[in-house]
């Protein structure tokens, strides 16, 4: 274990957002990841507090969350919900959006030698 108490106290914004999106959606879906961090894999943090914690308007964080819902990257599983938070879990689809764009990488690098 490491003797650096701030270690593990980060969010991470992955590069293939902040490639195909914009740094806030990337930040949001690292909260997300952070805050799902839990036994159960679930966030269920407040947008409010998402919001605080990343320096965000709570509108920024509410349509950053509808474009990852959108992308199908987090599921809400309590969309009825009104005025209480909600509960997010991360999908796999970062995963493959990665390879995608690892794939489509290598054959433009490819196609470039010929």
């Amino acid at each position: 274990m490491s003797d650096n108490k701030y270690a593990w106290n980060f969010s991470p914004a992955p590069d293939i957002l902040l490639k195909l999106s914009d740094p806030y959606t990337a930040l949001v879906y690292g909260k997300i990841a952070r805050f799902s961090m839990m036994e159960d894999r679930v966030c269920k943090a407040s947008i409010g507090r998402i919001a605080r914690e990343l320096g965000m308007s709570e509108d920024t964080v509410s349509d950053r969350i509808k474009i990852l819902e959108d992308k199908r990257l987090i599921e809400d599983l309590t969309p009825d919900l009104r005025n209480i938070p909600h509960k997010y879990q991360l999908t796999n689809r970062l995963d493959k959006l990665s390879a995608w764009f690892d794939r489509e990488k290598s054959r433009a690098a490819e196609a470039g030698r010929e």
